[in-house]
């Protein structure tokens, strides 16, 4: 039960305990923060699995490099604990199939303008370079190479009429067909040529092209490159050793950068600050919105490459980047307007990324702050603690408001003070409170409705007195450790049925814990887990 107390988004909250609905099969033993539990349906997974939205329009831009591709607007994509890739969810409605269509004709279109670039050779050579074309794009957007079957079926629908006597006709429809193709919509994921299907619950291994596309999806959110496919061509990536060396290689590639950012962006629920409401005497408007959530990417992108860095640095450090208006905010000086400016804020007051302004603006009401957004937030997402939904009651309560004399935290004490309400709120307030010395905007208050400001909390045996502090001892939770470990599983095999696998969790902990908890040690780890090249047979 998550707001028993009645606070607003709550409804929005999914827990870790598998009561969502959402398919992954994780039962409240798994998920309930030691993930020890024993859980039925152990290996079943979907052996196709769609492109997400962001990997479908990162994949256009890298197979169409000659082109600027547009950005499609299309429904949107489910979020399964709160990320968009899971396979499970991602089921295509009628809507989406004629967006699909339809953004292929625009795309075709587009790349057949240069339509040398595109084929590869000279459209004069006719049969030729149509067969040269099949192949290679063929190649490209399957992400293996085409099958004797295929190839012959697309040479031939490339050639019909009007395709027969006009080349660029020929392409744009060929193209259309590419991109409707379920090969290149979904991610097949079959054991190898030559293997036998396993028993059910049991594992075979991954064909290398399958296992070239869930690194890269892994890693980039996006297709294989050259360099991938060619060492899937050579029986390359069937080693521990070479599995590790292409996922070094592809995480010094910019495009890693697009796929960190994208789980850390969902993770650390920043699409809360294009929505969340403030006074108008506030002026949070779009361009603080936008500056919010850039300072949020850019300290993560900092943290993790330019850093090296660890989980330690997301939960802990005192660095961000500001902007002239999120200065004032954080009382530091201002860069000059459109500039951002690296600044090393207090570290009695800041520490990480819940203490920057898309987090704790993101987490607060118009008038005050949240402790139960930012507790539930905390509880859930950085501890995996199982939280249910709140009972019907807790969405007809209102927000308190505190009374002249008394603070925020007293109202919000006062108000979930029922038997009812303290099932949860015994444990969501003490962690909320840690954050009472920032207000709604995520300014730092010594001072609240004219009392002195009480951030004492605690969770468990930690005691602790404000959100820095808190922080650091999060940062040494072997809980937080697992609970990172399981977001980054659950990403990385686009569902949650991974956390099924045998020992793969606390292996996969342990070896972030070996890593000194690098997060992009913990990527080549994930990769050369024998469970990352295999096919894991439906039960």
């Amino acid at each position: 039960m998550i707001a028993c107390g009645g606070d607003d988004p709550v409804t929005d909250t999914q827990a870790e305990d598998g009561t969502t609905g959402d398919g992954d099969g994780d039962g409240d033993a798994s998920d309930s923060g030691d993930g020890d539990g024993e859980v039925p349906d152990a290996g079943m997974k979907l052996p196709a699995r769609r492109l997400s939205h962001f990997e479908y329009q990162n994949t256009l831009r890298d197979l169409f490099p000659h082109i600027e591709v547009p950005v499609f607007d299309m429904t949107a994509d489910p979020s399964s604990e709160g990320f968009d890739n899971d396979g499970e969810a991602l089921v295509p409605s009628g809507l989406l199939i004629e967006q699909y269509d339809n953004n292929a004709r625009a795309i075709a279109k587009l790349a057949t303008e240069d339509l040398p670039t595109l084929l590869g050779c000279d459209p004069a050579e006719g049969e030729s370079c149509a067969q040269l074309f099949v192949d290679e794009f063929g190649r490209r957007a399957f992400r293996r190479p085409l099958t004797a079957a295929e190839r012959a079926d697309f040479m031939a629908f490339f050639l019909e009429s009007p395709g027969s006597a006009d080349m660029r006709v020929g392409a744009e429809l060929t193209l259309q067909l590419f991109l409707q193709s379920p090969q290149f919509l979904y991610r097949l994921e079959l054991p190898a040529e030559g293997e036998e299907l396993p028993a059910a619950g049991e594992f075979a291994p991954l064909g290398e092209h399958e296992v070239a596309s869930r690194m890269s999806y892994f890693l980039w959110s996006s297709m294989p490159d050259e360099t991938l496919l060619a060492a899937a061509d050579d029986g390359a990536l069937s080693t521990p050793a070479q599995l590790e060396a292409q996922a070094r290689r592809m995480l010094a590639d910019d495009r890693a950068k697009d796929a960190f950012l994208h789980f850390h962006e969902q993770w650390f629920d920043l699409g809360r600050i294009d929505t969340v409401s403030k006074l108008p005497e506030h002026n949070f408007d779009d361009q603080m919105r936008a500056s919010a959530k850039e300072e949020s990417l850019r300290f993560i992108e900092h943290v993790i490459f330019d850093e090296d860095g660890t989980l330690d640095d997301l939960l802990t450090s005192n660095r961000t980047f500001v902007d002239e208006r999120l200065a004032a905010i954080y009382g530091v000086a201002p860069p000059e307007p459109g500039v951002w400016a690296e600044v090393e804020l207090d570290p009695t007051q800041r520490a990480g990324f819940m203490t920057q302004v898309a987090f704790l603006a993101g987490h607060g009401h118009p008038l005050n702050p949240s402790p139960v957004l930012r507790g539930v937030y905390s509880l859930k997402d950085v501890l995996c603690w199982p939280l249910g939904a709140p009972p019907p009651v807790a969405e007809a309560m209102m927000i308190p408001e505190a009374p002249d004399g008394q603070t925020n935290r007293e109202a919000y004490e006062a108000l979930t003070a029922a038997d009812e309400c303290q099932f949860c709120h015994e444990i969501i307030n003490p962690v909320g409170f840690a954050f009472e010395h920032y207000d709604t905007l995520g300014a730092w208050r010594d001072q609240d409705n004219g009392n002195p400001v009480d951030a004492s909390g605690h969770f468990q045996e930690a005691m602790f007195n404000g959100a820095p502090e808190m922080m650091s001892q999060l940062a040494q939770r072997s809980d937080v450790h697992r609970c990172v470990s399981k977001k980054w599983l659950r990403f990385a095999y686009g569902g949650g049925r991974v956390l099924l696998t045998p020992d793969i969790l606390p292996q996969t902990e342990g070896s972030f814990a070996d890593a000194d908890f690098s997060i992009t040690e913990l990527m080549v780890a994930i990769v050369t887990h024998p469970r990352f090249s295999s096919y894991a047979a439906p039960n």
